[in-house]
């Protein structure tokens, strides 16, 4: 198909990654920020794969759509589905786990548990800078362009004033913004970290090695100080497109954030993995304490990608005892002062990547998976890795449980561990509300002896 070829439809469904897509003369077209019953009307302007994208308008609305509350949705890469009806949203990501673990599932799957909050309901925002000057966030496949964002309904209600003082700030001292392709400039990203139980807020600017002037350093805590109970700088030397910095400078406060998650209190650092729905997290927490029940005080619990400690400390009364493993040393140090701060005593913490602890000499994970009477696993994106997956089959407990934030990664590693496994329950929980992301936990009873 030529570029610029017109093109007309009805959306039908929706993508994984989010554009509502349709089917016409044997080809899939995409339209973002599309909603499944918009009638379209388009151009095509460029092919991923198999699936052609299509700049195009709606002629006809569905009756699903809605008026986003957010002025910049359908140009911002923050929410794909702001202008779709929530009840919409959720039937439409249980379809897509559904399309994704078909083969795997007896049963049809139970609706989505909402969101407590569908707005400002995040927890951490790393809004970033353009090199124009801009601060917000970026427009989708457009990685070079940061709309300057006026309003931003994803973290709390401060947050645009918050932008607008930093932009000031920047613009007062004439400070530089980086630049990826040159490797130049200063300013890189601003990370705003909230404490929704506790009213707590951490800023972390995020900067290249240029140094940060101290007059700019002092003016910035001097109008943010009002808005933040703590504000770092932290910095990033190499050309990478990760907020995640090497070296922290506390300019005011501290450099961790306190959360509360059900009723323990939680230490976080600027650079720790923490689930950014706090409230939709706590849902996780009730799912994992109704499906592990209360007669297992004599079992012991591996935490695998641990994090800092929050569902295994959530979970050490039910157990006689918890083991966590993260890759993350900072995060291992902060689920050992969780753990303490809690009065929790029979949880353990170790730093290693889960994958290496597999193979190393006197603690395997396969003996560690042998002594213990429940697993559960909560990766990031990238999913299992193989040898995690190969060692669950051998030689995993009676009990395991998947929180799985990408159940496209889950669809292609349950087929394995269904030799060993059983699917005892399936729960959908959205912690996400306007994207096509969805946590689903998997709650999986061994069906063959260990290591058969």
């Amino acid at each position: 198909m030529k570029y610029g070829t017109p093109v007309s439809g009805t959306i039908s469904s929706v993508s994984p990654e989010g554009p509502g897509v349709f089917e016409k003369d044997g080809r899939t077209f995409a339209v973002r920020f599309a909603v499944p019953g918009d009638q379209v009307d388009g151009t095509f302007r460029r092919r991923d794969k198999k699936t052609l994208f299509l700049d195009a308008q709606v002629t006809s609305p569905s009756s699903d759509r809605v008026t986003p509350r957010c002025p910049f949705a359908g140009r911002c890469g923050g929410c794909a589905w702001q202008q779709m009806d929530y009840p919409a949203q959720l039937e439409w990501k249980r379809r897509l786990v559904h399309q994704a673990l078909g083969d795997h599932i007896g049963s049809p799957l139970p609706p989505v548990e909402p969101s407590p909050d569908i707005f400002y309901y995040r927890n951490r925002m790393d809004y970033v800078f353009g090199t124009d000057g801009t601060l917000g966030l970026k427009e989708p496949e457009k990685w070079w362009s940061v709309l300057d964002l006026t309003d931003c309904h994803l973290l709390s209600p401060e947050t645009p004033r918050i932008l607008a003082e930093v932009r000031v700030w920047a613009k007062r001292h004439g400070l530089t913004f980086w630049n990826g392709r040159s490797g130049t400039g200063l300013l890189r990203y601003l990370m705003i970290r909230e404490g929704k139980h506790t009213g707590e807020r951490l800023l972390n600017l995020v900067t290249s090695a240029e140094p940060l002037p101290d007059d700019a350093a002092h003016d910035l805590v001097a109008r943010l100080s009002p808005l933040a109970t703590s504000i770092v700088h932290g910095v990033q030397p190499k050309i990478t497109d990760l907020s995640l910095a090497e070296t922290f400078r506390v300019l005011h406060g501290s450099l961790e954030l306190h959360e509360k998650l059900t009723d323990h209190a939680f230490a976080i650092h600027p650079n720790s993995f923490f689930q950014t729905n706090t409230k939709g997290a706590e849902q996780i927490v009730h799912t994992l304490r109704g499906i592990f029940g209360a007669d297992r005080t004599e079992q012991a619990l591996l935490d695998l990608y641990c994090g800092v400690g929050a569902l295994g400390i959530n979970l050490a009364d039910r157990f006689k005892t918890v083991r966590g493993i993260e890759v993350d040393a900072d995060a291992i140090a902060l689920a050992q002062k969780n753990a303490a701060a809690n009065d929790i005593g029979n949880a353990t913490f170790e730093a290693a990547k889960v994958e290496d602890v597999v193979t190393r000499p006197g603690a395997a994970l396969a003996e560690q998976m042998s002594t213990s009477d429940a697993v559960i696993l909560d990766p990031p994106r990238a999913g299992l890795h193989p040898r995690v997956v190969k060692t669950l089959v051998a030689s995993g407990p009676a009990d395991a449980v998947y929180v799985s934030c990408n159940y496209r990664m889950l669809a292609r590693e349950l087929p394995e561990i269904l030799t060993a496994y059983r699917i005892a329950s399936i729960r959908l929980v959205d912690l996400f509300p306007h994207t096509p992301h969805v946590e689903t936990v998997v709650h999986l009873q061994r069906t063959s002896k260990r290591g058969t």
